[in-house]
């Protein structure tokens, strides 16, 4: 019986550390500007895990820095969509507005990302 908890355990350790590495590939792959690897990494990370706001956020950052500012605000919205209390799709979809001249709402979004932050970090 132990060592059964002891391997179950021991799974679930490298089962999030193979997660946090996948997620901290595709952001190198974003910073590298591999866009393609990294779109491929983080459709794989969103379809494992879609309640994950910070995953559509990286995944709208790849767009963004791509240049496709239409798929960045679509995953930042599919962010707030399936994870409405995680501030970072609000920063992204801020920061496309922002990029529009939407200066008004950009601001709201960057509000809602404070109030969800403060409560958000709290708990992790």
């Amino acid at each position: 019986m132990k060592t059964t908890k002891l391997f179950f355990i021991a799974g679930l350790m490298s089962a999030s550390s193979l997660f946090s590495q996948s997620l901290s590939d595709a952001i190198k792959q974003t910073m590298n500007e591999q866009f393609e690897p990294a779109d491929a990494s983080f459709k794989a990370l969103v379809q494992s895990n879609p309640g994950n706001g910070e995953f559509y956020f990286y995944y709208g950052e790849n767009y963004f820095k791509n240049g496709n500012m239409d798929m960045a605000n679509q995953m930042y919205q599919k962010g707030v969509d399936m994870n409405a209390t995680n501030p970072l799709p609000y920063v992204g979809l801020g920061k496309v507005q922002w990029y529009q001249g939407k200066q008004t709402e950009a601001k709201a979004n960057f509000f809602k990302a404070n109030l969800f932050k403060q409560n958000f970090f709290k708990q992790t």
